[in-house]
């Protein structure tokens, strides 16, 4: 059946109610039509009064999906609240075909993958998920030998087969196992953090993101329920080659590579948060309160912070917050020394 978004249908009623209440009279049998019900017997007799343009306005939406009887599973903003968010329906632009193929080919596609980061980079990773994209498939991976990180590597696809030709956009894997090295240098310093965001989402109307989103949709870096961290590698080369060299360095010795280091890391840090009630947009002010109890909480790891208060609802095919409230990365983040 074809879809027409109510928000278009009003804007538009309204705007034939200021030329004429025959014309919206036409729009609405039209519309009645088109969802397969024809007995506009009603609307005859509501057109003959003038004033019944104003009734049509305001009530458009609700003709539409009572008296025309359009499912409500046809109404559809694309956005679903946090808490039902579970990430089934990512997806990537022109991937569906490649999307049933990776379903079809999964053993195939997996193993391309995970034999990938396993010759390259030496790592241990499992699939988390598997997303269609312009002639091929992209695997989210998630690895635990460190604090527990994701990344993705692209599997190419040829004449309906996976060709065996394994990629990754320039720096992903690695910027995504320096994320790693970075949490497990600082240990105690993110263990507090992670200690702070649980207070706030005690304390405030707020939540975190579902850990089976996380999963299916982020692929670069340290993701958690109330915060991501990204670390370029070339950010601390020295830290990066001594766990290269040795995966069971330890906390302490990572944390010295970095501070000797002949580049100063400084890794961005976002603090996410979302609105506990269903469909509501973010709050300024709650976003400013959770602001100021971060400036006079010690204890974090280093970095430069973004703290945000996003929707209550996400974009379904991406998993991206629908507005958000906070601090402006790049003009009044928080710096952590």
């Amino acid at each position: 059946m074809l879809y027409v978004s109510p928000y278009i249908v009003n804007g538009l009623i309204f705007k034939f109610a200021i030329t004429s209440t025959n014309a919206i009279y036409q729009l609405i049998v039209f519309l009645c039509k088109l969802f397969k019900r024809e007995n506009v017997e009603v609307l005859e007799r509501v057109h003959k009064r003038k004033w019944a343009v104003w009734i049509v306005s305001l009530t458009l939406v609700s003709l539409i999906l009572g008296s025309c009887e359009m499912p409500e599973k046809k109404v559809h903003s694309g956005y679903t609240p946090v808490q039902d968010y579970d990430g089934k329906e990512f997806a990537l632009p022109n991937g569906s075909e490649m999307s049933q193929l990776a379903k079809t080919h999964k053993e195939e596609v997996s193993e391309a993958a995970l034999n990938y980061v396993k010759n390259t980079y030496h790592i241990k990773a499992k699939v988390t998920n598997l997303v269609g994209a312009r002639d091929a498939v992209v695997a989210h991976l998630k690895s635990d030998e460190l604090p527990t990180y994701y990344t993705s590597v692209i599997v190419d696809v040829a004449d309906a087969k996976v060709t065996g030709n394994v990629s990754e956009v320039e720096g992903t894997v690695e910027s995504s196992i320096m994320s790693g090295i970075y949490v497990k240098a600082y240990e105690k310093e993110f263990e507090n953090l992670e200690a702070f965001c649980e207070k706030m989402a005690k304390e405030y109307p707020v939540i975190g993101m579902r850990n089976d989103a996380i999963e299916r949709v982020h692929d670069l870096g340290v993701v958690r329920p109330y915060y991501y961290v990204s670390v370029l590698k070339e950010a601390s080369l020295d830290a990066y080659n001594a766990y290269k060299k040795n995966h069971d360095i330890t906390s302490k010795q990572l944390r010295t590579a970095i501070k000797e280091g002949s580049s100063e890391i400084d890794p961005s840090i976002v603090l996410t948060f979302y609105m506990k009630e269903k469909h509501r947009d973010p709050d300024g002010k709650l976003a400013n309160q959770i602001i100021e109890r971060f400036k006079t909480t010690k204890g974090f790891p280093p970095g430069m912070y973004t703290i945000l208060v996003n929707s209550n609802e996400v974009l379904t095919r991406t998993g991206n917050d629908k507005s958000s409230k906070g601090t402006t990365p790049s003009k009044d983040e928080i710096h952590v020394n």
